[in-house]
């Protein structure tokens, strides 16, 4: 069944690239990703994971075909020659805006989230950083306030990625150092916060606006560089992790074979592995077990909520009338993909669901991006790219921190463009 699973989604890969003409359109990057976890799994250097289910590995496969078919037909429609004309004649205003616009928007946010953070920073009564060195039990997960902290950490991240695209567009050494000073101090606060999810998703957005704008990987001695980095910040991801949870606890913890260890300085290699992987041992436990169609759309949609709407849509006695089992392989790692909740919840309608959600809206913003490589395109593009970089490990476009960052870039550009009509009018 691998050599199956390979060969498909291999076709698969060389599909996306056909219909679209670019190695690196979402078709190609979320299938590569998902074949790089099946082929790592297949190590298998921790005693908790077992071999995937002939199910699972179709499971996997069917939720490939069913993202693939629903980018290519909303790509494919959207892209008709016509389209493209009249694309071509319609200039949007809402697509291209003067530095001075930007800072109308970028300032007022900037200020919004340290404000905010601050209340937060008060609320909790400390940072988590803080409390690590001085040995308070309290972790990230007792820091912010519930909702506002999950649309603080979006507003961040579009402040970082609106901060990269505008210093990597920006002439002027001042305005540059100006943009610097805000990513740094972002990434700095949420170092504070050690949480890594978010600078991860800061990181990949950022990434990709590099990539679109400056085009790097046409330069001769890039993919050494992107290699180096790539090495560096598994090495700090795991200095990381060392420093949140012990290099020792987590061997342990993570029921390492003695055989491979590594030493502590590159424990950062033994992280990502199980980040990237143990996510398939908890989907082929469910599968294995039978967990599905336990709740419907119940825990599909209560992990997604904002918490106020959670705990109002979903109260804590719903929890006891539709039980979900638990299929986890072990407690410490809690991720299993972004399909698992529609799984457990709808089964294989709940995969095919999801799949075709995510295909849809990768179809959308990438003929978007194909058709103009405007700043608004970009900057959704990268907030998806993120998305379906890190579906095997949790389904972030439902998630508040990196889902509702599409909604408040259409909001700024709507604003933007709004304000250009009355200073025409005037």
């Amino acid at each position: 069944m691998l050599a199956i699973y390979i060969i498909s989604i291999c076709a698969l890969l060389f599909f996306g690239y056909r219909i679209t003409k670019k190695i690196l359109n979402p078709v190609t990057i979320y299938n590569f990703v998902w074949l790089v976890i099946v082929l790592l799994y297949q190590l298998r250097i921790s005693g908790l994971q077992q071999e995937l289910s002939d199910d699972t590995m179709w499971l996997l496969l069917l939720k490939s075909v069913v993202f693939t078919v629903a980018f290519s037909f909303f790509y494919l429609v959207r892209m008709r020659k016509k389209d493209r004309e009249k694309e071509d004649k319609h200039k949007a205003k809402t697509l291209s805006f003067k530095e001075v616009d930007y800072k109308k928007i970028l300032i007022p946010l900037f200020v919004v989230w340290c404000v905010v953070e601050i209340v937060e920073t008060i609320y909790s009564g400390g940072l988590p950083i803080v409390w690590k060195l001085v040995g308070d039990s309290r972790t990230y997960f007792d820091y912010g306030i519930s909702t506002v902290h999950g649309l603080m950490n979006a507003i961040g991240l579009v402040i970082i990625s609106l901060s990269t695209l505008l210093f990597l567009k920006a002439n002027d050494r001042k305005k540059k150092m100006g943009y610097a000073g805000i990513i740094v101090l972002l990434l700095g606060f949420y170092l504070s916060l050690i949480t890594r999810q978010v600078i991860i998703s800061a990181i990949i957005q950022m990434f990709v606006i590099y990539l679109l704008v400056r085009k790097p990987y046409k330069k001769k001695g890039f993919y050494l560089k992107l290699t180096s980095i790539a090495v560096i910040g598994v090495i700090i991801f795991g200095v990381i992790g060392n420093f949140r949870t012990g290099y020792d606890n987590f061997l342990d913890v993570a029921v390492i074979n003695s055989e491979v260890q590594l030493p502590q300085p590159l424990a950062g290699f033994y992280w990502v592995y199980m980040y990237l992987t143990m996510s398939l041992a908890n989907i082929n436990n469910a599968v294995v077990l039978g967990i599905n169609h336990f709740g419907g759309l119940y825990p599909a949609a209560r992990t997604f909520l904002p918490t106020v709407l959670s705990r109002a849509i979903f109260p804590p006695e719903t929890a006891i009338r539709v039980p979900v089992p638990n299929y986890l392989v072990s407690q410490a790692f809690n991720v299993s993909g972004y399909f698992i909740d529609f799984y457990v919840g709808m089964g294989t309608l709940g995969v095919v669901l999801i799949a075709a959600i995510y295909g849809l809206l990768g179809g959308i913003i990438y003929s978007a991006l194909r058709r103009r490589m405007s700043e608004r395109n970009i900057m959704l593009y990268a907030v998806f790219v993120q998305i379906i970089l890190l579906s095997f490990f949790f389904n972030h476009l439902f998630y508040l921190p990196s889902g509702f960052q599409l909604i408040i870039i259409l909001a700024i550009y709507y604003i933007m463009s709004r304000n250009e009509v009355r200073h025409e009018k005037n």
